[in-house]
């Protein structure tokens, strides 16, 4: 299987090794593999969440801010959406 548009199971595993570079304090190696597994599986909210973190923790404010902006628009009622909500906002005001 050649990167089908929606591969779950490639994408969980690309938000796992993700997760492992993030602990890491790697985020160049998180980024990629975070945008991969968005790809892999649009709509795969820890995915996108994490990617926003991961640009955040690496300075990258414009990724940042578009990838929460992102997450709140796909997944308006999560949990963490006034959390997420305060982030964009502390980032606009940067």
């Amino acid at each position: 299987m050649d990167n089908a548009p929606s591969d779950p199971p490639n994408a969980e595993k690309d938000v796992d090794v993700a997760s492992y570079y993030m602990r890491k304090g790697d985020m160049n190696a998180a980024i990629p593999r975070l945008q991969e597994a968005v790809q892999l599986k649009p709509h795969y909210a820890k995915a996108e969440l994490m990617l926003g973190e991961a640009y955040e923790r690496a300075k990258d404010k414009d990724s940042a801010l578009k990838t929460y902006q992102t997450y709140l628009k796909e997944f308006p009622n999560a949990s963490d959406a006034k959390k997420i909500q305060k982030k964009i906002e502390k980032l606009s005001a940067e």
